[in-house]
């Protein structure tokens, strides 16, 4: 039996412990169902076989005699093994701490029982019953980002998800379906940025931040500091380097790389933005509001997730010629590696991250839809008119663009109703126009308006 490993803290019966893992030799041949005669002449070598179990949190063993079961919240004195009053001890099992991330549930799953399809399945379902998203994809898309957090060493770069809509569209719940089922994730708006640091740099925490328009931002020195630890995180090795407060001299580094997870109504650093899969939120009611009343769903499908985490191999490798290159495969081959180990179709998800990269070009290196929305919203706020008008012909739209030729005006219909914009045009006699008084042209220009950075507040 080798050495046990102290590999994480679970609930079991409503009680707090720690799994452990030790490896002991088992034979290769079914010992029950070989003949006897079969076994004395087997030479197999024995394989090593990992075996789990739970043990008490805080306990300590003695120096002297070795006694390992001793429990107590601080370091004891006495020892009951040597009988010796003042013995130094050694730390076995620390205090679990139960507010950093949802503790999962531990139940021993044998690994030939683990259907991650199903379960997958059953994480879809859920999804669609608590959240509601534009694409069907992006369910999939989600769930297989959660389930490649258990698989956290098997990456060199991961992508992070960014819900964005406007106020009640979801933004905040998707973020609590993360820490839900992924592997220890921690809600950055409820710890302190240095605890942010360490619960990263000690216990490779997922972080969860809400609020990026506020909470990532230049404009004040907390908020740059949140970016320039989290925007380089997404990469195994990234370090976040500080001076040591205490020694003018001393230079602290911590490791920053693991999952994040973002909410907001925009986003402005450009940067961070590539490193993330928008999902667009917009205001609707789910078939369960409060995700409380599914929480044993939730429990089983993460004790599974935790059995996939140890029991089961690494994600298969891309190819060198895979289709995705460059950025968009570093924030998408988690995901698709995920898929294609627990045997799922993927391509969907490939077709997806394709169409998302050319959105991106379009949305961040071509300016043509700021300057739409810039003259949308200018006509939008004339104060020379007594009442805001209600419709926008194209035809404006073009002139004030200089667009005239009939190609270009096609392309004008193509960014209002498309992926990028997704806005509603009407047909008149005299053509085209949007109607600006619709409550959900209203919102969504709204949203448009903030993530362009037409306007800071709609």
């Amino acid at each position: 039996m080798s050495k046990e490993e102290i590999i994480e803290p679970v609930l079991n019966d409503g009680d707090l412990y720690w799994l452990t893992r030790t490896y002991k030799d088992a034979p290769c041949l079914d010992y029950k169902n070989t003949p006897a005669e079969e076994l004395a002449k087997d030479t197999t070598p024995l394989e090593q076989v990992a075996v789990y179990t739970l043990e008490n949190q805080g306990l300590w063993r003695c120096r002297k005699c070795g006694k390992s079961d001793i429990q107590a919240e601080i370091e004891p004195s006495y020892c009951p093994g040597c009988e010796r009053e003042f013995s130094t001890f050694d730390v076995v099992t620390r205090i679990i701490n139960p507010d950093l991330w949802k503790i999962p549930k531990w139940e021993d799953i044998p690994v030939d029982e683990l259907d991650m399809l199903n379960t997958y399945n059953d994480g879809v379902s859920l999804f669609k019953k608590t959240i509601i998203f534009v694409e069907d994809v992006q369910y999939k898309i989600l769930i297989l980002w959660i389930f490649s957090t258990y698989k956290l060493d098997s990456w060199n770069t991961v992508g992070t998800p960014f819900f964005v809509g406007l106020h009640n569209a979801g933004k905040t719940k998707g973020l609590d379906i993360i820490r839900e089922l992924g592997w220890r994730m921690i809600h950055g708006s409820n710890c302190t940025f240095v605890a942010m640091i360490r619960a990263t740099h000690v216990y490779n925490a997922g972080v969860l931040i809400d609020e990026v328009e506020d909470k990532l931002t230049h404009k004040t020195e907390r908020g740059q500091e949140m970016l320039e630890f989290i925007k380089p995180g997404y990469r195994r090795g990234s370090k976040y380097i500080t001076g040591d407060k205490e020694n003018p001299l001393g230079i602290l580094s911590y490791n920053n790389y693991g999952f994040r997870a973002l909410a907001g109504e925009i986003l402005r650093d450009r940067a961070m933005l590539t490193r993330c899969i928008p999902f667009d939120m917009e205001k609707d009611i789910p078939e369960i509001e409060d995700i409380r009343k599914v929480q044993e769903d939730f429990d089983r499908i993460q004790t599974t997730l935790l059995n996939y985490k140890y029991k089961t191999t690494d994600p298969p490798e891309l190819p060198e010629d895979f289709v995705l290159h460059g950025r968009i495969r570093e924030i998408f081959e988690s995901i698709i590696r995920t898929g294609m180990h627990i045997g799922l179709d993927v391509s969907d998800v490939i077709e997806y991250a394709q169409r998302y990269e050319k959105e991106q070009l379009i949305e961040f290196q071509n300016s043509v839809e700021r300057e739409i929305l810039q003259i949308i919203y200018n006509f939008g706020t004339q104060e020379t008119l007594d009442d805001a008008p209600e419709i926008m012909r194209q035809t404006e739209i073009c002139e004030k663009l200089g667009w005239d030729d009939t190609k270009q005006k096609a392309r004008l219909g193509y960014i209002l109703k498309g992926k990028t914009m997704g806005l509603i045009t009407y047909r008149d006699r005299d053509g085209k126009f949007l109607k600006l008084q619709n409550p959900k042209t209203d919102r969504k220009l709204k949203y448009l308006y903030k993530r362009y950075g037409v306007v800071d507040n709609v």
